[in-house]
């Protein structure tokens, strides 16, 4: 690729992610020269530390697009070397994706309720199988059409976590194979508000980051 056009990105923050989608912590471009170096933004309450980083590991970097809000930049690449605050990776490719349909997941398997169905109050109970900035995928033995409006209101993604209200639209739905085996559906959030989506996707991060260190 042509190291050139990543230029611009000097000095930009990023989130660097395994090649599995998994977020490690937060990084700044520092540096451009045949290789990106990363100087890594370490909290030890909230990220994994860098040892994480192994040579010849593929990695993410996600840059949020400074001309389009709706739009984030993947660098992908290979990890040359990680040191004790910064790490050097080889470059190979870069895409330009859609925030709305391109936000990694991160499994969770919550058990909860939705309370709201098309505008109407319900008591459905489901499992909340994963989450992104975008949507959600829920297990469910109840009967929802895509299209269908549903609402959990005050989520916790882990315990004692910050609440989220999670307005859904379903967009796409795998229908039970046998009577003990429930729906799936896959849900798009309906218009969220920036400051609820930042808080949102902060709380996943913390969730990947948790999961990272853990493994």
């Amino acid at each position: 690729m042509d190291l050139n056009q990543l230029n611009q990105y000097v000095d930009s923050t990023c989130t660097v992610y395994t090649d599995g989608g998994e977020a490690l912590f937060p990084g700044l471009i520092a540096q451009c020269s045949g290789t990106l170096r990363i100087n890594i933004v370490y909290d030890a309450e909230t990220c994994c530390p860098y040892w994480t980083l192994k040579p010849a590991s593929g990695i993410y970097l996600r840059l949020q697009d400074s001309q389009d809000s709706k739009k984030f930049i993947m660098i992908h690449g290979m990890v040359i070397n990680a040191m004790n605050d910064h790490f050097f990776m080889l470059p190979q490719s870069i895409v330009f994706k859609s925030n709305e349909r391109e936000y990694f997941r991160q499994p969770i398997q919550i058990e909860t309720t939705v309370t709201i169905h098309n505008g109407q109050p319900v008591q459905h109970e489901c499992i909340l199988m994963d989450i992104s900035g975008g949507g959600l995928c829920l297990h469910t033995s109840v009967e929802y059409q895509v299209g269908d409006s549903i609402q959990i209101l005050g989520q916790q993604l882990y315990p004692d976590g910050p609440v989220h209200n999670l307005d859904c639209v379903v967009v796409r739905k795998i229908p039970h194979s046998s009577i003990m085996q429930p729906n799936i559906y896959g849900c798009r959030f309906h218009n969220p508000d920036d400051g609820e989506q930042q808080r949102l996707l902060s709380d996943i991060f913390s969730l990947q980051c948790s999961r990272v260190r853990t493994h």
